[in-house]
Formats: C-alpha cells, structure tokens, sequence
C-alpha cells in the first residue's frame, strides 16, 4: 500500500548502546511534540544525534568569514599637521626614517581569534598569567639600587631630566649677574620680583658652596607633610637633623604662609598664570619651557629660582613650582608656602643643587663648617649662561644684547636690549603679541630716525688764512707759541 503525502515513517524504537534501557521511545513528551513537526530526514538527525549522546542539538552555525582591513590614509588638518612636523623635529625624526617603517601590520600584529575550545579540552591557565601585563608594576626604586633616578613628582609640568645630571657631582648655586641685568635693563624690575618674593635676604647671600655639604644636604633631605606639624630631616655631614617647616623657613629667611598641601596636578591658576605669561600658549603643558616666557626679567627670575632656590630643579622645563613663585613675585599673594615647594623639590629626584641652601641650615644651627670641604666653583647668571638658555642671541656682548622673544607659533623675534618702554613687568599684560611688538619697533625706529635729522651739527673752530697753512684760536689770556722754521701755528699742549 502506498503511503499518504506529507506522512511520516514508521521509526523503530533504539536501544542506546551505553544505556540498553533507555530508547527513544523514553523521550519526554516536550521532545515528542518537537518530533511531530519534523520532517522524516530530521527526525532520523536527531536520532542519531541523540545514539551519539550530543549535547547540542541546534544546527550548527557556518563560521563566519574574517574581514580583511584594507590600508588607508588618514588625512590631518593644517593645525595637527604642523604640530606633528613640529614633534619630528623635536624629537630629531627625519622624513625618510618615516618613510621607510614597515607596514602597520607588522608593527601591531594583530593575533588571530582561537578556534572553537572543545569541551572538556581547555588548556590549564595560571590566573596571574590571563591577566598579565606588559610591564610588571615594581615599586619606586631605592637610591642605592638604580643608578638612573627619575623624577617622581606629580607636581612637575614637564619633567625631563638627564641621566648624567641626577647622580653624580653638585652643581653650585647660580648668583645674579647685577653687569648683565643692568646693560639688559632689568636690574629693577628683577629685584621688583625679588622684594614682592619675599626672597631679598636670600638673594643677597652670596658666600662661598661647599661639595660635601651640598651633596650629603640634598640626598639626605626627606619631607613629611604631616597635617599639624610638617617636618624636614637631612643630614649635615654626619650629623642628623630634624626639625619643623616654620624652622626651615626662618633659617632660609622665607615666609611660612600659605597653603604647604601638595599642589593640584592642573591647577588652574598657575595654567592661567603660564598662558599669560606665554602669549596664550595652549599647546599642552607637558611640553612647556622656561624660554616661552616672553618679558625678560620674569624669564631671568625663572632661571634664578630653578638653579638657586629650588634645589633639584630643572633648568629648562617649567613646573608648578616655578609658576607658583612666579604667581607671588608678580602678584604678591601668597596662596602657596613656598618653603613647603623648596622642602619638596629637595626630598624629589634631579640635579643636585641647594648649596645656598645647606649654608644656610648650616649656620642656623651653628654647626662648624668641615675643614677639608672643598668650595664649588661659583657660578653666575651671565651673558655665557644666558647664552647656553638661549635668551640673547650666540653674538651678544655684554655692551650689545640682542634678546630672544619667542611667540606661542613658534616664531622667534630678536630686539636690541634694553627696551624699558616694551618690557616692563608693571604693564597691563606679561605677555605681547608678534604686531604690538612690530609696532612698538617702527615707532622706536622712527623717533631714532627724527632725533638724528634734528640733532645739532658740530662746529668747527679752525680757520684758515692766505699764506698761513693753520691758525687755532687762542684762548684769553694765553701766550702763543712759535717753532722755528715753520709757517704754522701749532695747537696748544
């Protein structure tokens, strides 16, 4: 007999190889339900499925095909590609080194997908080594055990420090030039710095730095910022001290006001301070430098503070610290302790100076000095410093400046020095832009221009008569004199 269309087939029941009690005809009737609305074909799968004690019954799903990134071009606009051109040349990078890196793909090799992890065959994994990191995480390295320290300071804006400058010979405190600043013309508006600094005392202090002093003084120095009684400890030779921050600051002659909490990591009024400072420098601060500071004398400051007071200081990069002695010399508030910014500095990593300031605590506390110290060899802030900072131009002399005026584009203009009437720092605004100081320039030029037509023309007194070759004129009262065998009169001796 022929079978209706649409029917399915008689299944006979199976006996489960493993299990000889348990058939198909066993299924729950959830399943049997689910095999009524199968097709023959499908029912005879899953039974087979179902004899090989599968677990997974769905229909497997085709693997998907990878898609292959194709290489491209990322397109910048003029502002990112003049700072990345700017960054090359920073960094020392030529074209071609760019030019011939190797593809994207091999730089970042991306590690392909896993297959499908079969059960009960996944591979014993240590927890430590699913979750381990590119570097491991050690802690701050001790003195002793790195020879290279780098600065760990949060506080510092741009921290860049040499390895040859952190670990080896003190450098001695830099002394004001008083020859450089008066022929540059900011002898009053640096001392105008000092005073509203509160630092005259400290600035007048020019005796003689010693190398052990200075060395054992700033490696030994530590700062504990406790909430009622912030203390120092540093050794003097090998005598060790301890003693309280308004201590500290009486020996260094330094007020004890403001605040001595750790300073923010972008605290808005310094950033304020730098950009204004700066011509509104917005590039990021990480990158910021003591030469974009545009009037002379608040740059000249920036210098004195960073190899005299603050004793471990960076010489080229600005830092908070900076900006927050910046913000009491120029405004005179006093939002910040500024022994608390020396105390960090010193117990902080990078070059060692502060021999003004081992000199100091040295005699504050009345300790003899050792015999066989030897003094460091002294240094001043001189057209030769100078020079090496880049602030007057390699062909400066000490009688002809020419300063270095760097602009926020990264423009450089060089202005004869001294300009009383361009760089005062009582002016409105601590910064100029490129046009003001063009303007103030031609305006110079023509007043010099105007004053030299104007100028009186000098008179000569000689005059000359027929058959005598020179006659001078006599002042009342003198006696002429008369050389033989001559026609002329001589000039009075």
């Amino acid at each position: 007999m022929g079978r209706k269309k649409g029917t399915a087939t008689s299944v006979l029941p199976q006996v489960h190889p493993k299990y000889p009690d348990w058939t198909s005809s066993t299924i729950s009737k959830r399943e049997e339900n689910k095999m009524r609305k199968r097709t023959p074909d499908d029912a005879e799968e899953l039974l087979a499925k179902i004899g090989r004690n599968h677990d997974d019954w769905s229909t497997p799903e085709p693997t998907p095909t990878p898609i292959v990134k194709k290489r491209g071009i990322i397109k910048l606009n003029d502002e990112d590609m003049r700072e990345a051109k700017k960054s090359l040349k920073e960094k020392g990078i030529k074209p071609e080194d760019v030019k011939n890196l190797p593809p994207i793909e091999d730089l970042c090799e991306i590690t392909p997908p896993s297959s499908m992890i079969e059960k009960g065959k996944m591979k014993k994994f240590k927890f430590g080594e699913l979750f381990k990191k590119a570097t491991t995480s050690t802690g701050r390295p001790s003195r002793a055990s790195t020879q290279i320290r780098r600065s760990y300071n949060e506080d510092v804006i741009a921290p860049s420090f040499a390895p040859e400058e952190d670990n080896g010979a003190p450098n001695a405190s830099s002394f004001p030039c008083y020859d450089f600043l008066t022929n540059a013309g900011i002898l009053d508006d640096f001392f105008t710095l000092v005073n509203r600094a509160g630092l005259a005392t400290y600035v007048g202090d020019e005796r003689e730095q010693y190398y052990r002093l200075t060395k054992v003084f700033v490696e030994s120095f530590k700062f504990h910022n406790a909430q009622f009684e912030p203390t120092v400890a540093f050794k003097i030779y090998d005598i060790p001290v301890t003693m309280k921050l308004e201590e500290f600051c009486r020996a260094l002659d330094i007020a004890p006001v403001g605040t001595a909490r750790r300073i923010d990591d972008n605290p808005r009024d310094l950033l304020e301070l730098y950009r204004g400072i700066t011509e509104d420098d917005c590039r990021t601060i990480q990158r910021g430098k003591i030469r974009n500071i545009q009037l002379p004398a608040i740059k000249y400051f920036a210098y004195y503070i960073a190899t005299s007071i603050l004793g471990r200081e960076n010489t080229s990069n600005i830092s908070s610290y900076h900006l927050a002695f910046l913000n009491a010399a120029l405004t005179g508030e006093t939002s910040y302790h500024l022994g608390s910014l020396i105390a960090r500095r010193l117990s902080s990593r990078g070059p060692i100076f502060g021999g003004t300031i081992a000199l100091r605590i040295l005699t504050h506390l009345e300790i003899p000095l050792d015999s066989n110290d030897v003094p460091l060899t002294p240094r001043r802030l001189d057209i030769a410093a100078m020079k090496s900072h880049h602030f007057v131009t390699t062909d400066s002399t000490i009688d002809n400046m020419v300063y270095r005026m760097l602009f926020a584009d990264g423009n450089e203009k060089e202005i004869p020095l001294p300009q009383p009437g361009l760089f005062n720092i009582d002016r409105q605004s601590w910064s100029l832009t490129k046009e003001a100081v063009e303007e103030h320039m031609k305006i110079q030029e023509f007043h010099q221009q105007h004053d030299s037509e104007n100028a009186e023309p000098s008179y000569d007194y000689t005059v000359t008569y027929p058959d005598v070759s020179s006659s001078t004129y006599l002042e009342p009262g003198r006696s002429s004199s008369y050389y033989g065998d001559t026609t002329s009169w001589g000039p009075w001796e």
